[in-house]
């Protein structure tokens, strides 16, 4: 299988991801991206894992980051939908787009997860060890890896959804404390910024369940949503 042209089959499977609604691009995570990159050889990295992140982070970046951004201040999710724009009653279509907000964080985040994952990141350094460079922890780290190649467009807690879903949350705090013992370890000053910056306040809102918190009712109104229409 190793001896087929992997880039021509990266290139065909991730060319078409900025047309893809976020049903359609969770669905090639979870079935397609996630399997790749954990069984991807060392070897292969480059040919697999980069060709294959690159174009999604930089949907996330460009889709996924506005629909976030426009839950969270204008009430409302923006996502891309299938075969156009969803319609019935305002309502329902509201729940909807969160619905398939919510679902595309969870991929997003179990993605992120499975990069963090210790299986492939034997050589991430403990908070407590020298300091390195990123081009040498990369060649026993995934993780490094991909940072070292530039594969995240840019760094924002919405590739988290801001830590709002608990589901999503879960499968995204490993790769948090992963990007934290990096910048320990390789004082990069992007990652140190990301981290004190956004990491640590949405860290720190996360665990505020006080009537006050932005991000508590925000929590609350989603999971209300997604119960009541569980139920429907």
């Amino acid at each position: 299988m190793f001896g087929l042209d992997c880039s021509l089959f990266i290139d065909t499977l991730a060319m078409d991801i900025s047309f893809m609604d976020f049903d359609h691009v969770g669905k090639l995570i979870q079935l397609t991206f996630i399997p790749l990159v954990s069984c991807c050889p060392r070897g292969c990295w480059d040919k697999w894992v980069v060709l294959l992140l690159e174009p999604l982070f930089f949907y996330c970046d460009d889709t996924f980051g506005y629909a976030w951004l426009s839950l969270i201040h204008e009430g409302r999710a923006e996502v891309p939908a299938y075969f156009g724009n969803l319609y019935g009653p305002e309502e329902k279509v509201k729940k909807l787009e969160v619905e398939l907000l919510l679902k595309f964080t969870r991929s997003v985040s179990c993605l992120l997860g499975v990069l963090a994952s210790e299986e492939l990141n034997s050589g991430l350094p403990q908070l407590n060890c020298p300091k390195s460079d990123l081009k040498s922890i990369s060649s026993s780290s995934l993780l490094g890896y991909i940072l070292l190649h530039n594969c995240f467009w840019r760094f924002s807690m919405y590739l988290f959804g801001y830590l709002v879903d608990y589901q999503a949350a879960k499968e995204a705090l490993p790769f948090c404390h992963a990007l934290i013992r990096l910048a320990v370890a390789t004082d990069d000053e992007r990652l140190k910024q990301f981290i004190l910056d956004e990491m640590l306040p949405t860290l720190v809102r996360f665990d505020d369940r006080s009537p006050q918190s932005g991000i508590s009712r925000l929590r609350s109104e989603l999971s209300s949503s997604i119960e009541m229409t569980s139920m429907d």
